[in-house]
């Protein structure tokens, strides 16, 4: 009896352990699911973030194209090139130039469209395009 009375305790105690041990794991799972939820949440984020800063180098860009044209007839002649060049070199974020490529791209004057046209297509691939890598992280804040 006085054994029986011991192991009925001990089975009572291993209950209570493994009811803990059940409410421990549901509380990691229901931790871990918040944790993945907010990674994958942070990342949509940051890649909105990103999109957002090479938005701002792509204006950055536009801007710097109609300073530029400073006779106001909406091409980039060839005299308007050099400063062109330095500008999209000095925007926050551009870590290169492919001054070969755009030069050889603004040969002979260039309208504002064509020139917004690239870029677009440096907007589209702001990491892998001919005339101007755009690094996101290298952007100082203004």
């Amino acid at each position: 009896a006085q054994q029986n009375d011991s192991l009925t305790r001990k089975v009572d105690r291993l209950q209570g352990s493994e009811e803990s041990l059940d409410k421990i794991l549901e509380s990691q799972r229901t931790n871990t699911g918040r944790f993945v939820n907010s990674l994958k949440e942070n990342k949509k984020i940051l890649d909105e973030m990103k999109a957002l800063l090479e938005m701002q180098v792509i204006n950055s860009v536009a801007s710097a194209v109609f300073s530029c044209d400073r006779d106001g007839d909406f091409q980039i002649d060839p005299e308007e090139v050099d400063q062109l060049l330095l500008r999209i070199k000095a925007i926050s974020g551009v870590t290169q130039v492919n001054e070969a490529k755009c030069r050889q791209f603004l040969h002979g004057g260039k309208s504002l469209d064509a020139i917004l046209g690239m870029a677009r297509n440096i907007q589209e691939n702001p990491e892998g395009n001919e005339f101007v890598q755009i690094n996101p992280k290298t952007i100082k804040k203004q």
